[in-house]
């Protein structure tokens, strides 16, 4: 008599229950990749969020004052992969506490169970001042420096850069 075989893992690590394609083949499906975006108010978190899913999700509004006032999550399917955006408010929001922004900005991890694949740090392409420092800073107090691991810097508005006027590349060191 044969060793009887062992059923295949019913889940591999970070996919969705595989599916089958056949009568015995089975391929993971992937799962989405959850990405939150994190800057101050009136960078263009909430257009990039439209942008990067193709489709106006997400409320732009064109004002100095935060137009997203809660965490929100939309998902859809990008180049073939489910991709999951938080949107979050703006920070250094003065209609709101420090308090009540903290604890709305830790919220997109509730957003992002079972956890957050990566976070865009939104920038407004201008000087990077104390002001940029400042926003970089408060984002790791709320999450600690190691957020920076797993982050990517965008700057938002490259159309006002102006005729003439060229972008290069810069290396900014953020420090903590």
């Amino acid at each position: 008599m044969g060793q009887r075989k062992a059923d295949p893992p019913t889940q591999a690590e970070g996919c969705d229950p595989p599916r089958r394609t056949g009568p015995h083949r089975r391929l993971p499906t992937p799962e989405s990749k959850r990405i939150v975006l994190l800057g101050k108010t009136g960078y263009g978190k909430s257009s990039l969020a439209n942008i990067i899913l193709g489709e106006n999700l997400f409320t732009v509004h064109d004002s100095s004052v935060s137009g997203t006032a809660t965490c929100r999550s939309e998902t859809r399917d990008v180049s073939d992969r489910k991709i999951t955006l938080v949107d979050t408010p703006g920070l250094f929001d003065t209609e709101r506490s420090e308090e009540d922004l903290r604890s709305e900005v830790l919220r997109c991890i509730t957003e992002c169970a079972p956890g957050i694949h990566a976070f865009l740090i939104v920038l407004k392409v201008e000087r990077f001042t104390e002001q940029e420092q400042a926003v970089i800073s408060r984002i790791c107090e709320y999450f600690s420096q190691d957020i920076l691991n797993h982050a990517v810097v965008v700057f938002t508005f490259g159309n006002e850069l102006g005729e003439g006027k060229k972008s290069r590349s810069t290396s900014v060191r953020i420090k903590n």
